[in-house]
């Protein structure tokens, strides 16, 4: 055999050929020297004194593919400022930009204890994929934290990436104090005028809440002389918000003790604590003042 050819990326190796006795046979090598990505087709021809033998060559060579490689996106995290007692979420997304499928490790973490994964780890990020992890910040003080979170692909040369994540804790706002109730009572006095022995005259009287609510309030009428001739219903009004309004009834029933009489219509808190007062004013015409003659 006097050697063999073929146009590159494809050689030809005849050394293991010399002279092939009749009937024999002989093992010739054809080689592919790897260059850039690119498909080729050619022949590969072995010569010899008696003639030559050629053989179709062909195939693709492929690009030769990137490992796994994480990168981490954003590479830090600011939380920003989040009341005690609350909390807030924040995402990282971390990308496999290689062309092998990976996953990672367990994500490590140092630093406040205010930070922390929903989940620990990816486990499987293709080529070209991604996997998100979300970060959450829970502060338990009113004070900066600082944390890192850090992981590695689990392919070789995969690479370790990290996360630097920063928040500050903030005092919850004081509870709001409600405002107190401020009742107007109209009218402010009533005359109920002269009214015969045995009867009875009656007048309203609203109750009007312009503050915070009132709670339960108790109404009830007092004398100013000790007859028990004035009465109210109802004697209570349930709480009453801004704007809203219970009204009740005052009535006049003279006995006869005196010619006038006096009272006061009295709104008050759950405490007792005096909100509001209507006036009430009423004469009987069966009232006779007899002289006295001693």
């Amino acid at each position: 055999m006097t050697g063999g050819s073929a146009a590159p990326p494809v050689s030809v190796n005849t050394a293991n050929c010399g002279t092939i006795p009749g009937g024999g046979s002989c093992t010739v090598i054809v080689s592919l020297q790897t260059q850039a990505a690119a498909s080729f087709n050619t022949q590969a021809t072995v010569e010899s004194s008696a003639g030559s033998v050629s053989i179709g060559v062909s195939g693709t060579i492929a690009a030769p593919q990137a490992p796994a490689l994480l990168t981490g996106d954003p590479a830090s995290l600011d939380f920003g400022e989040v009341q005690v007692g609350q909390s807030r979420t924040l995402a990282w997304t971390i990308r496999n930009v290689g062309d092998i499928d990976t996953a990672d490790r367990d994500l490590d973490s140092t630093g406040d204890l205010a930070f922390s994964a929903a989940d620990t780890e990816c486990a499987f990020i293709p080529a070209g994929g991604q996997c998100v992890m979300e970060i959450t910040f829970e502060p338990t003080a009113a004070q900066r934290f600082d944390a890192q979170f850090s992981t590695e692909s689990l392919a070789p040369e995969g690479g370790r990436i990290g996360l630097t994540v920063t928040g500050v804790g903030t005092e919850p706002p004081p509870p709001a104090v409600a405002a107190p109730p401020n009742l107007n009572l109209s009218p402010g006095s009533i005359d109920l005028g002269t009214v015969d022995v045995g009867n009875s005259v009656s007048a309203q009287i609203t109750i009007t809440n312009d503050g915070g609510p009132s709670g339960t309030l108790s109404v009830s009428a007092e004398e100013g002389t000790p007859n028990d001739v004035f009465s109210v219903a109802p004697t209570t009004c349930p709480s009453l918000n801004a704007g809203e309004r219970c009204v009740v009834t005052v009535t006049y029933t003279p006995t006869g003790g005196q010619a006038d009489d006096l009272g006061t219509v009295f709104v008050r808190d759950s405490n007792g604590n005096s909100l509001g007062t209507t006036f009430v004013t009423g004469a009987n015409s069966g009232f006779i003042d007899i002289p006295s003659f001693f």
